[in-house]
């Protein structure tokens, strides 16, 4: 009997578990630097004051500067622009798809959310497994 098997990325099950806890933006850069992202999409829709986003986790996951997390120092706005300001990385631009998470010193960062989601990953794993090495097949007359 195979294993079963997962039909969803694992980034795409993150963005689905942090969606429900009102813990995800993502959306591809229009540009940046080595200090900062710019975005003209759905971001837009964060306050800058309060700082919706001051204190929450920065992490590009494709493009040029992929692999790279960092928590927003500073978050402004102009002209439908948004700027997230981060400690240095290296630069980002068009090209850049990223995610925030941790927003309002809620939830979780990628990396919790990564985990966890192994962690599930591995004990489903096991358990189906461990059924089937452990049942005892008995016929009775």
């Amino acid at each position: 009997m195979a294993a079963p098997t997962i039909g969803i990325q694992k980034q795409a099950l993150r963005k689905r578990i942090a969606r429900r806890l009102d813990d995800n933006i993502d959306g591809t850069a229009s540009g940046g630097s080595s200090t900062t992202l710019t975005d003209t999409g759905d971001i837009d829709r964060y306050p800058t004051s309060p700082a919706a986003l001051l204190g929450a986790e920065l992490s590009t996951i494709a493009g040029t500067g992929s692999g790279q997390s960092r928590f927003i120092t500073t978050h402004a706005k102009a002209a439908g622009t948004v700027t997230l300001t981060v400690p240095s990385w290296t630069a980002v631009d068009g090209t850049t798809d990223y995610e925030i998470h941790k927003m309002g010193s809620r939830g979780f960062t990628k990396a919790q959310y990564d985990d966890a989601l192994m962690a599930a990953i591995d004990s489903v794993a096991d358990g189906y497994h461990t059924d089937i090495d452990t049942v005892a097949f008995a016929t009775e007359r």
